[in-house]
């Protein structure tokens, strides 16, 4: 738990050279809310109340946790213990880990403790050199908000080359290199180089490169930090992910999911790939920046369908969009109609990308507190499925997690739902680690408390 990411923006003119078929479509569809599933965490066993969170939605390996909307009875304390102050925590699922990098980042102190409904327990602890963890500008991509510690699979922690066993601390080194970006898709670590070459490996074998395919713009892939973990789409019961926004690749064979664009590659601006329950789409924007959306079958191949983006937003907004995949029909009904059914937020954000406020749909527009400190810029914005409970929280950047959040609000209420014996204006943070299991961290004391909705 410990800021800003940034949402990549559109060019002033055209692409040149190499560059003409460049990313400018992303911005303008992180804008009209396509990338619901932009920031992810692998889903991981419940730490209590009788629910497996590691049981994937039908078609849909990696989503979000959305907060329950018991939360709207308040917060009360089932645990609370002391770890090292002015520490960053880190939580993935089943664990919590704390990086105490002192006056020397390069001899860290690394340690991590097993999570349960009764607390958290010390398993093992190491040195690592952290000197580099906000993004080591030296290396091929040059990336300064890098994750530095990413979860792959069930039990491996990634950082930079070593891998560690998360329940004894065992290490193994990772078959690439240190200059490598490196994304997760479920049990699959996908390893690209700046020229743009992609290699995955299995968890189950680390060693073995399982395929190989190709990235376009990986150096602009890699500066966004929600880009670490891939979402994973289940169709006909085989694995798939977007890599590098353009592409469908089969995680276990690395087959790619063929896509015809049916205009000129002179006439396109940009693009970006997206999932839907029953195919695939295109947002694609021509140079004038016309906006077009394609769907395609679950197979790829010609679209069967195209229509112009219609649902406009103003340029300092975004959406927060339900947590489950939508059919095609739904992404008509969105951007074709402007329905905002399939929406559970529409943010405001200043020229940062920091949230001042969140319009909850069918609820009211939520005023964000405005902090001072270093982590003043609340950009991760989650809202409950029925739209009652609203978290703000920081990017995933130095939050390491992206369910990290500093406020949680009562949508119908308007009120911030307060934590006993944490407090936000001193620094609190919090992690949603199941939907109704919060850890609350403050830094000088170095107290860490679990919570449950009261009641």
């Amino acid at each position: 738990m410990s800021s800003q990411t940034a949402s990549p923006g559109r060019s002033a003119s055209p692409p040149v050279g190499p560059d003409r078929l460049g990313p400018r479509a992303i911005g303008a569809a992180i804008a009209a809310g396509l990338l619901a599933f932009g920031a992810v965490l692998g889903g991981g066993l419940a730490l209590g109340g009788g629910t497996d969170y590691s049981i994937p939605p039908p078609t849909d390996l990696v989503t979000y946790i959305s907060p329950s909307p018991a939360w709207t009875a308040g917060a009360e304390q089932t645990w609370t213990t002391t770890v090292a102050a002015n520490a960053q925590v880190i939580a993935v699922p089943g664990h919590l880990l704390t990086l105490e990098t002192g006056d020397n980042p390069a001899d860290a102190t690394l340690t991590a403790y097993a999570l349960s409904d009764s607390g958290a327990t010390e398993s093992w602890s190491a040195q690592v050199d952290a000197s580099t963890d906000a993004g080591d500008t030296s290396d091929d991509f040059d990336i300064p908000m890098k994750p530095a510690y990413l979860m792959w699979g069930k039990n491996t922690l990634i950082h930079d080359t070593t891998l560690y066993d998360l329940d004894t601390g065992e290490t193994r080194e990772a078959p690439w290199s240190s200059s490598d970006g490196v994304m997760i898709a479920d049990d699959v670590a996908i390893a690209c180089a700046s020229g743009g070459e992609c290699t995955a490996y299995r968890e189950d074998q680390p060693d073995t490169a399982q395929w190989t395919a190709t990235m376009e713009y990986p150096k602009r892939y890699f500066q966004y930090a929600s880009n670490f973990y891939q979402t994973v789409f289940v169709r006909d019961g085989q694995r798939y992910c977007i890599l590098g926004n353009r592409t469908i690749h089969n995680i276990d064979t690395g087959e790619r999911v063929p896509l015809t664009i049916p205009i000129p590659e002179e006439n396109i601006a940009g693009y970006a790939t997206y999932a839907a329950t029953d195919g695939w789409m295109i947002y694609l924007t021509e140079f004038g920046d016309r906006n077009t959306v394609y769907a395609f079958p679950p197979e790829g191949g010609e679209p069967i369908d195209s229509y112009a983006d219609s649902a406009t937003l103003a340029n300092n907004q975004s959406v927060v969009n339900i947590y489950r995949a939508r059919s095609q029909a739904e992404l008509k009904e969105r951007f074709a109609n402007g329905s905002t059914e399939t929406l559970l937020g529409i943010v405001n954000r200043d020229d940062s990308n920091c949230a001042q406020s969140v319009d909850v749909i069918d609820k009211r527009t939520i005023e964000v507190t405005q902090f001072t400190d270093d982590l003043s810029c609340l950009s991760a914005i989650h809202v409950s499925e029925d739209r009652t409970v609203m978290t703000a929280g920081l990017g995933a950047a130095d939050a390491q997690d992206v369910l990290t959040f500093r406020l949680m609000y009562n949508a119908d209420t308007g009120e911030q739902i307060t934590f006993p014996g944490m407090d936000p204006d001193s620094g609190a943070l919090f992690d949603l680690v199941a939907t109704d299991y919060a850890i609350g961290y403050d830094p000088p004391t170095g107290t860490l408390t679990g919570y449950r909705p009261a009641g």
